[in-house]
């Protein structure tokens, strides 16, 4: 649970044994605050869980002195094929205070998302990491196929992931933007700050508006050889 006015956090976990009534109980902690620390911006100072904009990075927000943005610096090496990713801002601040509770790391996190994304979301993919350095963390949702016999041209797959893997990705996104109280109170949730999708797909290929220039040279060689049979006949004639 989740206090934003006082910025405290009361992390629960039932107990296994069942209390004298036969219900289960709670064991409650109230873990560390996180500090609401400003950051040094260029030409500002950025209160906490203000947002902000660094070039190329999406959006960003200060988080406890640190702007936490939904892409990685650009100096970073990192490349994407085709595909729908998901970007992810987190705080190492919260994965820290957490992992005394849980033990639990930020890709162990991501699949507690997936699997609360198949259970609420209807999501029918899974989730691979591809990028994972300082605040940043990048997925690709990959389309779950029941028959692995059943060949799906790469361009059937891609559009198919893009409409049943980016949805539900997109609609988890926005909660997490928005610091929705289901996120906040989540154990693993909680610690993305920030999150964007986007799906990579190659442009259709165009099939060109003129066939191809041998299928113009056949008249041309066949009328070359009609009227050079007729000289020589009107030759012959003559």
């Amino acid at each position: 649970f989740y206090n934003e006015s006082d910025c405290t956090s009361t992390f629960c976990h039932c107990r296994e044994a069942r209390n004298k009534f036969g219900a289960l109980e709670a064991d409650c902690t109230t873990l560390d605050c996180i500090p609401k620390t400003p950051c040094n911006g260029t030409t500002a100072l950025f209160p906490h869980a203000a947002p902000a904009y660094l070039a190329g990075r999406g959006q960003c927000r200060c988080y406890s002195g640190t702007f936490i943005c939904q892409r990685p610096d650009k100096n970073e090496d990192f490349s994407l094929g085709p595909g729908v990713y998901l970007f992810i801002g987190y705080s190492n601040k919260e994965v820290n205070v957490l992992r005394d509770h849980t033990s639990r790391t930020v890709l162990e996190a991501l699949k507690e998302m997936e699997a609360m994304l198949r259970h609420h979301y209807r999501f029918n993919c899974t989730l691979h990491n591809k990028f994972n350095k300082g605040d940043n963390l990048i997925s690709q949702a990959s389309l779950i196929v029941e028959n692995q016999d059943e060949y799906m041209p790469s361009s059937v797959r891609q559009k198919r992931e893009k409409e049943e893997c980016a949805g539900p990705l997109n609609m988890l996104v926005a909660k997490i933007n928005d610091r929705d109280p289901e996120i906040l109170s989540d154990v693993y949730l909680s610690m993305f700050i920030t999150a964007e999708v986007q799906a990579y797909l190659p442009e259709a290929q165009t099939s060109s508006s003129s066939p191809p220039s041998g299928i113009f040279r056949a008249p041309a060689i066949i009328i070359n050889a009609l009227a050079t049979a007729l000289v020589l006949l009107t030759h012959h004639r003559t």
